[in-house]
């Protein structure tokens, strides 16, 4: 049985590796800001992961910044984008 839950418990932090994969090659095409706070949320999750190696737990608990970073730019971005569009175009027109 503890090797049954040992193998689960390794199999599960490689899923979260591979679905974090994922995330980030479909954010590469979208630059969804959404994606990009997934992305960081599952590096959260593999940086206190006691079975991901410690490279893997390393190197997520430092890019996790650069894709919270990511998601707030883009969150943002997206909050002017949607002002804009918005915005009557006599009013921009004049700005």
């Amino acid at each position: 049985m503890a090797k049954a839950l040992s193998a689960s418990q390794d199999s599960r932090s490689e899923t979260i590796l591979a679905a974090l994969l994922y995330l980030m090659t479909h954010y590469q095409r979208t630059r969804c800001p959404w994606l990009a706070e997934c992305v960081s949320r599952h590096m959260a999750c593999l940086s206190l992961h006691p079975q991901a190696s410690p490279a893997i737990r390393g190197i997520c608990a430092g890019l996790r910044s650069t894709w919270e970073t990511a998601a707030r730019a883009g969150c943002n971005g997206a909050r002017a984008a949607r002002r804009v569009a918005l915005t009557p175009a006599r009013a921009r027109r004049t700005a």
